[in-house]
């Protein structure tokens, strides 16, 4: 009895060690605390979670001082920063600031420079990393209380390749901001004397030195002190009994003697044992645990903050959930996440009102606040971002990622958006339309939405980029890529867009293809229209049919085909080459163009200097014709060696780069050296002709006159045959004279 008399003595005071002239602590966290990096000059760091120190980094922290009491004397300041990460150990220096700075502004650029040291060298390790350091900066503080200094702060600076990070009061990983520690001298916070005042149970005291207190001897021995509602006392009467308590079991019981007073287990907790609670509990301050917290359902206030069953595989947590559920397989985490499910399965809903009003819809995923918040049937569906699927009801196997991605699509099928704003507008139907597209970039597809109820319209597109497909409402089956691919395509379908800006201008054509920055971006209405290039397009609207490729290559007409610009972007084709030298090359060995006709510009309007070819014969006449066989081949060809041409007619040659080597003859316009030369030839007959028919004249002359001499002599001998006669009859001398004499004359 005697040993409880004295511990009820010893509990019914608190032992004190008092000193005379002893300090009294003060902790002062940061007013403002940042850091700016030369690297990054327009950069803010104010609301950061680290301070970093290094070659183009300062930090800067400033104390609010107005806690200290002005009759205060601060016999030691010391700063304590903590050390979260050491890149390359070394040191660094604590400064003045000179000049103001606001935590939320201050960068590089506008920061004040730093003033006189306060603490230098101060050296980290890689040891320190996670721990604190404390920095004597007594002289500052002291300097900033009367004045001597303004109060803006102080700056760490780094010496050499120093680099280091230490936590800001914005770090609320480790709640371990920088710290101003204070401890005053004399006079603030100091006993002057401790006094024993009557009734008070306590002896000792005084006014200077150690003083000693002690409770008081005034009691007779084996008394105990006791409290009579105004102050201590010493006991009278004597305690002849102690019988089992509230929480207490005595054994014996009454304890009239010698005995022992125990706890009861059964009614009161054990700190080092299992205990098992009946009713409701109440903890007043904060609850820790280090094993296994385990009941079915966890409220915070008058809210259910979390409950589920591993037998049902629902899991909900922040005030998510619905408690009447009879389906299974969900988990939600955030505040009226899957509020309304009741037979939904295997949803996944993290973030505020996500899937909120679900009710039978079942393997949704739903990531962020309000996603699929409209959602009641709907299955299949994935929503990542706050607001992505934000309208949809009944429609599945959509997948949006990106701040109100499918925003107010409500019965879309199998669409994919990622994005912020993709396929925005889509609503869709029970008709398939608004169903099947892709939309990959900010606002891809934003306009897409057809609420005609008729027809898959609004379907099966593809937008891949920065606002591809944004005007489109009810076209179909198109594909962009590219920022503002199809940007103003609202009804046009079947329309392949891949570059930037790319059919840009598109409203309403369709089946156009068009690959590369810009490509047909100024057709509004054009169809079957293919343009591959770099800002290749057409010289006007409304055409069909018509193909552009190559960069700047531009068509004006339907039904046709242009390869390359022109002007400074003519190019050269090669079929069979890499590098052709001409405008249309064909490699050698490539095999034979076949075409009905060929045709040469050859108008008067394009030429000067026209004369005709001289001596075209005598060319000619120099050139042969030979066959020969391919050596590449081996066929067998005829035709004329260009080397042998070239020294004739080197017009009608073309050469190597080096300029020596013949390539190749152009046997078109061999032609007209053969035209020429057939004219000189037929000059030539002509005059042969001319000669002829004068020689031809003089011969009938001839001939004529032969005649004539034909007929005098066929004459003569009828004359003399008569004469002969005659002079054979009756005068033969005189007839032979006379015949001598007419053949004289002849």
């Amino acid at each position: 009895m005697k040993m409880l008399t004295a511990r009820t003595r010893l509990f019914s005071l608190l032992g004190l060690l008092v000193f005379l002239g002893s300090t009294v602590d003060a902790q002062i966290t940061p007013l403002g605390d940042s850091f700016t990096n030369t690297a990054d000059p327009a950069t803010n760091h104010g609301a950061g979670a680290l301070l970093d120190v290094g070659a183009t980094e300062i930090t800067y922290i400033e104390f609010n001082l107005e806690s200290i009491p002005a009759t205060a004397r601060v016999s030691q300041a010391t700063l304590k920063l903590y050390v979260n990460a050491v890149s390359t150990a070394g040191s660094f220096n604590v400064d003045y600031v000179d000049g103001a700075w606001a935590e939320n502004k201050i960068d590089a650029g506008n920061a004040p420079p730093a003033g006189a040291a306060i603490a230098s060298d101060v050296s980290i390790t890689a040891a320190d990393k996670n721990q604190y350091i404390l920095i004597n900066v007594t002289p500052a503080v002291q300097a900033w209380l009367t004045g001597s200094e303004t109060n803006n702060g102080i700056a760490l600076v780094a010496n050499g390749s120093f680099s280091a990070s230490f936590d800001s009061k914005e770090n609320t990983a480790t709640s371990h901001p920088a710290e101003l520690d204070i401890a005053y001298a004399g006079g603030e916070g100091t006993i002057t004397g401790v006094t024993t005042a009557a009734g008070s149970g306590l002896a000792g005291g005084g006014t200077s030195g150690t003083l000693n207190l002690s409770l008081t001897s005034a009691c007779l021995a084996n008394l105990t002190l006791q409290w009579n509602g105004s102050s201590w006392v010493c006991a009278t009467g004597t305690v002849t009994s102690v019988a089992d308590g509230t929480g207490l079991t005595a054994s014996p019981s009454p304890i009239t003697g010698t005995g022992t007073l125990s706890i009861n287990a059964a009614v009161v907790p054990q700190l080092g044992a299992a205990n098992t609670f009946t009713g409701n509990q109440t903890v007043n301050g904060n609850l820790s645990a280090t094993g296994v917290v385990t009941g079915s359902s966890f409220q915070i206030g008058s809210n259910l903050f979390a409950f589920g069953s591993s037998g049902s595989e629902n899991a909900f947590l922040g005030f998510a959930g619905n408690t009447t559920t009879t389906a299974i397989g969900n988990t939600a985490s955030g505040n009226q996440a899957l509020y309304s499910n009741t037979t939904g399965q295997f949803n996944t809903a993290g973030g505020a009102a996500a899937l909120k009003n679900n009710t039978t819809g079942y393997y949704n995923t739903a990531t962020g606040s309000a996603a699929l918040l409209s959602n009641t049937t709907g299955y299949d569906n994935t929503a990542t971002g706050q607001g992505a699927l934000y309208s949809n009801t009944v429609g599945y196997n959509n997948t949006a990622s990106g701040y109100t991605a499918l925003d107010l699509n409500v019965a879309g099928a199998s669409n994919t958006a990622n994005g912020y704003g993709a396929l925005f507008y889509n609503v869709g139907g029970s008709a398939g339309y608004g169903s099947f597209n892709t939309a990959v970039g900010w606002e891809a597809l934003y306009m897409n939405g057809d609420t005609s109820g008729t027809g898959s319209f609004a379907s099966s597109n593809v937008a891949v980029g920065s606002q591809a497909l944004y005007n489109n409402t009810t076209g179909s089956a198109n594909a962009a890529t590219g920022g503002d691919a199809l940007y103003s395509n609202t009804t046009g379908f079947e329309n392949t867009a891949t570059g930037v800006e790319a059919l840009n201008s598109n409203t309403t054509g369709y089946s156009n293809t068009a690959v590369g920055y810009a490509a047909l971006d100024n057709t509004t209405t054009g169809s079957d229209l293919t343009c591959i290039g770099y800002n290749c397009s057409v010289s006007g609207d409304g055409l069909s049919n018509a193909t552009a490729i190559g960069a700047h290559a531009r068509v004006g007409a339907s039904n046709s085909l242009v390869l390359g610009g022109t002007g400074q972007y003519a190019v050269k084709v090669g079929i069979g080459t890499t590098t052709p030298s001409n405008v249309l090359t064909v490699a050698q060995g490539a095999g034979h163009p076949v075409s009905d006709s060929w045709e040469t510009y050859s108008s008067r309007r394009w030429k000067t200097n026209i004369q005709p070819i001289r001596n075209a014969l005598a060319k000619v006449e120099k050139l042969r014709g030979v066959s020969y066989d391919l050596k590449e081949t081996g066929k067998h060809e005829i035709g004329v060696i260009a080397e042998e041409v070239g020294a004739v007619v080197p017009e009608l040659v073309s050469y190597e780069a080096n300029g020596k080597d013949a390539r190749s003859v152009d046997y078109a316009r061999l032609t007209a050296l053969l035209i020429e030369a057939a004219k000189e030839r037929q000059r030539e007959i002509q005059r042969q002709r001319s000669l002829l028919r004068t020689q031809a004249a003089s011969l009938r002359t001839q001939a004529a006159s032969i005649r004539d001499l034909r007929s005098e002599l066929r004459e003569t001998r009828q004359s003399l045959q008569k004469v002969e006669a005659q002079m054979s009859s009756t005068q033969p001398a005189v007839v032979a004279e006379k015949v001598l004499w007419v053949a004289g004359r002849k």
